[in-house]
């Protein structure tokens, strides 16, 4: 037993796997210190398990058919996990050695989960779910931006027949100035903390966004922008805030899907016109849907704006500050009072 033990630890040893393993891991010419040679060889075997560990990538394609006619390929490469129909788009499970194959037919992407928002609730919702601070003026936001001088020019002004996908931590339906139409969830399982997390909103932000954009009122109060538009639920963000690229991609694709006038997105990572999810949010403009981001919260000053928004082809949002009557005069500047 001890023999077996001993051969065990011989074998995994440093010294043992010079003449057998190390030879193919690294150059031993490269250091004569021990101490060196041994971090070396760590960071050599830990390259090689990481090879061999399978990830989640996006592989966009200029176009549905060009997609459609690399399916074949993509199925040599990896296992298909969504195949992305309204969108030139397709998640898979591959190994990162496959990563130059999978460049040779798109723009790749590797799936990651990232902070979207606060992981914070939001202390403006109460334990009833209601927006405890909302009541300073009847209807703020849309007197705020002369919503209301139109609503009686057009009942489509007012969202009627609109569809709104809200695409953040889910909407509380049990709401008493919220109708939601339609609710699916988009927070995968591998991505969360938490097991089966269901459509509703357990962090708050998503409910303060519809609202914002279609609440109904209470009392003829607290009446959102568009009050009489359909809101559609589409949850991608946990509890915690986090989110996947995945399942942000999966959001975006069924709200095209589902024809979603509207996609809003009050989310945002990063500041770069180029990134992931700005390419995602494009893709969804092209398919002839309206997306509008928020600009975020990280300004004043240049490239402060948030991805997506700094999208090219999406509506972002930003704020006027009345009290101090600071009003953007460009992309920079108006993202500082959002």
């Amino acid at each position: 037993m001890f023999f077996m033990v001993g051969v065990t630890v011989l074998l995994f040893s440093p010294i043992f796997l010079s003449p057998f393993v190390a030879g193919s891991l690294i150059d031993v010419t490269q250091t004569t210190n021990r101490s060196e040679y041994d971090s070396l060889l760590r960071e050599r075997i830990t390259s090689l398990i990481s090879e061999r560990e399978s990830n989640v990538y996006i592989v966009l394609f200029d176009s549905l058919s060009q997609r459609t006619e690399a399916l074949p390929v993509l199925e040599t490469i990896g296992n298909i996990r969504i195949i992305f129909d309204s969108l030139p788009i397709v998640s898979l499970e591959t190994f990162s050695q496959e990563i130059s194959r999978l460049e040779k037919l798109g723009k790749v992407i590797r799936n990651e989960r990232f902070q979207l928002i606060s992981s914070d609730p939001l202390s403006m919702v109460g334990s009833n779910g209601l927006i405890q601070q909302y009541d300073q003026a009847t209807n703020a936001v849309p007197l705020a931006i002369s919503a209301d001088d139109l609503w009686d020019k057009s009942e489509s002004i007012r969202g009627n027949g609109v569809k709104i996908a809200i695409l953040d931590s889910g909407v509380d339906k049990s709401h008493p100035a919220i109708e939601v139409a339609e609710e699916k969830s988009f927070v995968f399982d591998y991505a969360s903390y938490y097991r089966n997390e269901t459509v509703d909103d357990f962090h708050g932000h998503g409910t303060h966004v519809a609202g914002i954009a279609a609440s109904r009122g209470i009392n003829g109060r607290f009446l959102g922008v568009a009050p009489e538009a359909q809101i559609m639920n589409y949850k991608c963000a946990d509890l915690q805030g986090q989110a996947t690229i995945e399942g942000v991609t999966a959001a975006i694709n069924e709200a095209v899907k589902d024809d979603a006038h509207v996609i809003s997105i009050s989310l945002g990572m990063g500041s770069n016109a180029t990134s992931e999810i700005s390419l995602v949010a494009n893709e969804a403009v092209r398919a002839g849907t309206i997306v509008v981001v928020s600009a975020g919260n990280d300004g004043p000053g240049y490239y402060s704006m948030s991805s997506p928004a700094s999208a090219s082809l999406v509506i972002s949002v930003g704020a006027w500050n009345e009290s101090s009557g600071n009003v953007a005069e460009d992309a920079a500047a108006w993202n500082a009072v959002a």
